[in-house]
């Protein structure tokens, strides 16, 4: 029991940031906007944050649970007696603290008929996990039972979005009203993803005497997975087996610089001059020097970052999150410039026109769009397909799009110039060889495609075991840099396509992503950043 004066309840009051003997009303709203905005659930990604929040949270929730019953016509000028001692309500069993746990306590709101706290349950889901879509398709009745007809089509599109993104992925989801099963191997994820996916497309099975096979050269493989083990010298159609290693092999490469920081794993990384910019799924993009390994800045986007780019001339700096929004910094003083909400779900890919003017988007929406710089507007938006574009490249003025529907497209001056079919629907990387005007895409089955500048496949090959996660040209174009989910890093010589070399990197963890610059390779491994420099 506590006892309360005059004194405390003046600053219960300014607590919530409201006048004195506000109405119980005003009490409940103003305590649910401070709720939702000083939540530690947004601020997982920063520690310092997290820790304020969870103690602004206990003062307000102390606050509120005294004033949510307190009468100023009755009790004003007496000592209050009442128990309001709360803990901030945020579970401190981390189980109680998922996405699923809270649409199950959304729901038991929506059963009782209080909408508000239902749909702040579920606003802390999204925020835990922003493309959960169960979250989603409850807020979307929520908000049309409150009246937002446009909202809930919003929200209702999004959850259709999202769980069809999670087949594609093969991602498993805890049941809102079951706890989660055990999780599976990645070799058994991967296989679902795969399975998924061809049921969600029905992909047909391509015949050798395809239209397509007479496009590729003799030295080009057919679009089935390779089996090199199975290959017969007496075949007419050349079938894909890894060349094999050469016996000399090149000096391994040395690690320059390892730089921690990021609390999640790294989704993108960019060469700047003599910097290094990590973006994470921890909302933060973070600016290194690469020769001493010092953090130069930070920039707090707030949600996972998937696609990043930086300007011509290296001022402008474009990020794209989980959530849509393509936001422009600068890099000079790490300020923000504007957020644009762009794409329906997660943007996938961001470049910059030749001449710095413009920058182009895709997203999982399927959508392209073209962005013009000075003055700010939107000046194209081409519906590229249904299903989502996991990756983009631009090589002049032509854009080069690869989607979940298995197919390369080819984009001139807004148009679909070219379609070419691709061997797997989930081809998540792509890198452009401007010296050679080729175009190298990997996939989830360890193969590498490379296209040249009309979109006709010129050669296949086993980059390297399981999902490929990044494909990069050096900067002479004769070499391709092949980093898989393994520690093993293979570089190939795309003139005799043998392997120029190969070595694993630190750690035992699953490599993401990696970036080149002359003979400097960045390479991700979860939420750590190395820098190798090849001799």
């Amino acid at each position: 029991m506590e006892t309360v004066n005059d004194r405390d309840i003046e600053k219960f009051y300014k607590t919530l940031e409201l006048p004195l003997n506000s109405s119980q009303a005003e009490v409940k709203a103003a305590y649910r906007s401070l709720a939702r905005k000083h939540h530690p659930d947004r601020f997982t990604g920063d520690p310092d944050k997290l820790k304020a929040s969870e103690d602004h949270l206990k003062i307000i929730n102390t606050a509120y649970a005294f004033l949510k019953t307190y009468d100023p016509s009755t009790q004003k000028g007496k000592n209050t007696t009442s128990k309001f001692n709360v803990e901030v309500q945020t579970a401190r069993n981390p189980a109680d603290r998922t996405p699923a746990a809270f649409v199950r306590e959304a729901q038991r709101f929506q059963a009782m008929g209080n909408l508000q706290e239902a749909l702040m349950a579920l606003d802390t889901a999204i925020a835990l996990e922003d493309d959960y879509y169960p979250a989603y398709d409850l807020r979307g009745e929520v908000r049309f039972a409150l009246g937002n007809a446009y909202g809930a089509g919003m929200d209702l599109k999004r959850a259709k979005h999202f769980r069809w993104v999670y087949k594609s992925e093969g991602r498993s989801i805890e049941s809102p009203t079951k706890s989660q099963s055990s999780s599976t191997s990645e070799t058994s994820a991967r296989d679902a993803a795969k399975a998924s996916v061809d049921s969600v497309f029905k992909t047909q099975t391509r015949s050798s005497s395809s239209s397509t096979s007479s496009k590729q050269p003799q030295s080009s493989p057919s679009y089935k997975q390779p089996t090199p083990e199975k290959s017969s010298a007496a075949s007419k159609s050349p079938t894909p087996t890894p060349t094999p290693t050469p016996k000399t092999v090149h000096p391994q490469p040395e690690l320059r610089q390892v730089f921690p920081g990021h609390v999640d794993s790294i989704s993108q990384i960019l060469f700047v001059n003599r910097s290094i910019i990590s973006a994470s799924h921890d909302g933060t993009v973070r600016i290194w020097c690469a020769e001493t390994g010092i953090q130069q800045g930070c920039l707090t986007v707030g949600a996972a970052v998937t696609a990043i780019a930086t300007s011509p001339n290296s001022n402008l700096f474009i990020t794209g999150d989980r959530s849509g929004k393509v936001k422009m910094w600068n890099l000079v003083d790490y300020k923000l410039i504007r957020s644009i909400p762009l794409h329906t779900g997660k943007v996938t890919g961001i470049h910059f026109t030749l001449n710095g003017k413009g920058f182009v988007t895709t997203g999982e929406d399927g959508i392209l769009k073209i962005f013009q710089l000075n003055p700010a507007s939107l000046r194209h938006t081409l519906q590229i397909s249904n299903v989502p574009i996991f990756c983009s490249a631009l090589m002049g003025d032509r854009i080069f799009t690869a989607s979940a529907d298995s197919q390369l497209r080819m984009i001139v001056q807004g148009n679909i110039n070219h379609t070419e079919p691709l061997s797997s629907p989930l081809s998540k990387t792509m890198a452009v060889n401007t010296d050679r005007k080729w175009i190298a895409i990997g996939d989830d089955r360890g193969s590498v495609h490379c296209f040249d500048a009309q979109g006709n496949l010129h050669k296949s090959f086993v980059g390297c075991p399981g999902r490929i996660q990044s494909v990069n040209f050096l900067s002479s174009g004769k070499k391709l840099l092949v980093v898989g989910e393994t520690p093993l890093i293979k570089i190939w010589d795309t003139t005799t396509w043998n392997i120029y070399t190969e070595w694993k990197v630190l750690g035992t963890g699953q490599l993401t992503t990696a970036q080149v610059q002359g003979n400097q390779i960045a390479i991700a491994q979860g939420n750590s950043l190395q820098l190798w420099q090849l001799p």
